[in-house]
């Protein structure tokens, strides 16, 4: 009897422990899969030569507390010396019912893309960072001289009735 009662425990345990491996797997599958999803960040490496297109976000600070963005996903295509990106998202309404604002007029996105970095590891090896820089601001953007591309759009209105702002920008990627 004293020997069922351990085989019984010892099996409850290795359910346990079984079910336990189980979850913390689809966990971190789960999470690999969101991070992937999330990540805009793509890269291509061949023959030694890496390219890489980080994304960055910036809202001016008094849009801050009203709006959000969120990239829903970027692609990208071409070869060396023609390439582009495109950056799909949405600009949400964050501000509260509660607020003296209920809506803001004229924001000015805009997406530029341009070589942020170079790095030259060898004679035969470099890897290039072309910035892709998503931009919402009150007044006319300022877009670097050194951009590569540049497209604008301004959201005529968002606020609690209109809470949404779907977005799509294709620029292109082309280093020379």
């Amino acid at each position: 009897m004293k020997d069922d009662k351990r085989v019984n425990t010892r099996s409850k345990w290795l359910i346990v422990i079984l079910i336990a491996v189980v979850l913390c797997s689809v966990s971190l599958l789960a999470f690999g899969f969101y991070s992937s999803a999330q990540n805009s960040n793509r890269s291509i490496y061949s023959s030694g030569h890496g390219v890489t297109y980080p994304t960055s976000i910036d809202v001016d600070e008094m849009l801050k507390p009203y709006i959000n963005i969120t990239i829903g996903g970027s692609q990208g295509a071409g070869g060396e010396g023609s390439s582009w990106t495109q950056l799909n998202g949405t600009v949400s309404w964050i501000g509260s019912s509660q607020d003296s604002v209920k809506s803001l007029r004229n924001i000015h996105l805009s997406i530029y893309t341009r070589l942020d970095e170079n790095l030259s590891m060898s004679k035969n090896t470099y890897l290039l960072y072309v910035g892709i820089h998503l931009q919402a601001n009150q007044t006319e953007p300022t877009i670097p001289a050194d951009a590569i591309d540049h497209q604008e759009v301004t959201i005529p209105t968002i606020g609690i009735d209109k809470p949404q702002y779907p977005f799509s920008f294709t620029c292109s990627t082309a280093v020379n």
